[in-house]
Formats: C-alpha cells, structure tokens, sequence
C-alpha cells in the first residue's frame, strides 16, 4: 500500500504533468504544423564493391566508399546556387579541424608543466604526440583553406559559373566523409540568412529550405518565445526575481543558442515596471 506522502507526490506529479501538456499544446496552436516528411540526407555513402560484390578496402584495410548526391538540394544541376553557400560550407568544413587545433595547441604546455607522469620518457613522448597531432592539423587547416580561397572570387549573391559549380560539386563528393555534416550546416546558416536578407532569398531554391525545414520550422519543443506568464520550466531554473518580462529559447530558426540548447528569461522589478524604468532590467540563462 503506497503511503500518504507517495500518494501527495504522485498527485503533484500528475498536476505538473497536465500543466505542462496544456502549457505546450496553447504553444503549438501559434506554430506552424509539423513537417509531413522526414529529412534525408544530402549525401549517400554507399560501400565501393567489385564486379562479385566483394566489398573493397584501400591500403590501410578499410573500406571504400562512394558518395553520390541523395537530395533534390544537391541534385539541382544548379547547385550551390551561390556564393553564400560555397563560403558557408567551406567555413564549416574548415571550422572543425580549426577547434580541434585550439584545443590541442594548450597541450603541450599542460604536459609540460602540470600533468603528471612516471617519468620524463614518458611526459615527452606525449608532448610530441601532441606537436605532431598540431604539424597535422595546421597542414589540413592550410590546405582546407587554399581549397575555399578558390571559390572566395564568387561574391556573397552571385551565381558561380558552370566550372566552378561543378570544380565544388565534385570536391565535396570526393570528401565526403568529411564534408556531410558541414554541408548541412552551411546550407542551414544561408537559409537563417536568408530570412532577413531579400536579395540572398531570391537566388535559394525551395528545395534548400525544405532540406533544413526540420531545423528551422518552429516547434513547442524548441520555440518557446513568451512575453510575461510564469517562469519557465523546460529547463533548469533560472531563478530570477520579480515579474518575467520575455523568455527566449533556443531556436535553430533564428539561431539563438543558450546554455547547450536552454534558454534566457528577462526580469524586472515590479515598482521599476510600474514606473516603466528599464534600467535594471536583467537577464538570466539556463540550460540542460
């Protein structure tokens, strides 16, 4: 038999549990339904095989792949369409090993003067390994960015020519493994762009947008935008005094990002708010 206090809090559970269904459900009515379709990818990677279907490896031993266009985005023999996406993908591309270099560029100097080892052999043999990990990724770094420096003479809202669409078609492919994700992202990025810049907007097909929809479409999940009413509770608290004035949340559509995918609440007291005195208005984050 559950006891009363198990009892109470099972009841507090449910009334929390409806509030919050009830509180969602009023968000959604102010949204847009939900996409009818899943999103696919942009690039298909499918297992390089010989004339019997062996699957086939390179000289390390691992297989190889093929990638081949699966998208109606990158599919459009106009594709990148211009400039914007070109430099928006290669910044992404590149952005990876760059944050990769940043973090291990601190260690050598961490091995050196505050790790510990049980011996000297030991401690230099982990700082080459870093310097030699750091002498690789520069040199990608470098080459990634000779690669981009290419396509920089395609301004922002023009459209490549012919050459240079298919010179970035086939370099993406032929890096595939590596340049999926960072093509999602670029695309994505244009397509936040392009919400606040008209002439942007006219040279994107409607198939770009339908790629990153399951990102950008608001959802009660991820587009809590609420002047007034009662603190949030999709996060942890933020703890603010006073009357909320606006909580923003994180929103792939407009790209505002708190706090690993939280939010931000504005607070006010309420005799400023009375007296309509703003100055000590404040704000406070909160995440997962």
């Amino acid at each position: 038999m559950r006891s009363y206090e198990t009892e109470y809090i099972h009841a507090n559970w449910l009334k929390s549990d409806m509030a919050e269904e009830l509180h969602y459900a009023e968000i959604r009515r102010h949204l847009p339904p939900p996409p009818h379709e899943k999103p696919t990818s942009l690039i298909e990677t499918t297992v390089q095989k010989d004339a019997v279907g062996i699957s086939l490896r390179n000289a390390e031993g691992h297989l190889r792949y093929v990638y081949t266009w699966s998208n109606p985005v990158t599919r459009d023999p106009n594709f990148p369409f211009c400039g914007a996406v070109m430099h928006s993908v290669m910044q992404k591309i590149i952005e990876k090993p760059s944050i990769d270099l940043m973090q291990e560029a601190r260690m050598p100097s961490y091995y050196r003067d505050r790790a510990k080892f049980a011996n000297e052999a030991d401690r230099d043999k982990r700082i080459a390994q870093s310097e030699e990990k750091i002498a690789v990724l520069t040199k990608r770094i470098a080459a990634l960015e000779a690669v981009a420096s290419k396509w920089q003479i395609v301004s922002e809202n023009a459209r490549p020519g012919p050459t240079l669409s298919q010179e970035f078609r086939d370099w993406i492919l032929a890096n595939g493994a590596v340049a999926e994700h960072p093509l999602f992202q670029g695309l994505l990025k244009v397509a936040q762009r392009a919400m606040t810049e008209p002439h942007l907007l006219e040279l994107l097909p409607e198939s770009l947008f339908a790629a990153v929809d399951s990102f950008l479409r608001p959802n009660a999940g991820q587009s809590q935008h609420i002047m007034l009413g009662h603190p949030q509770n999709k996060t942890n608290a933020t703890r603010g005094q006073g009357v909320r004035l606006l909580l923003l949340d994180s929103d792939m559509g407009v790209n505002f990002i708190y706090c690993d995918m939280g939010v931000i609440e504005f607070y006010i007291a309420p005799e400023d708010l009375a007296n309509r005195d703003f100055s000590r208005a404040y704000a406070l984050t909160a995440g997962g």
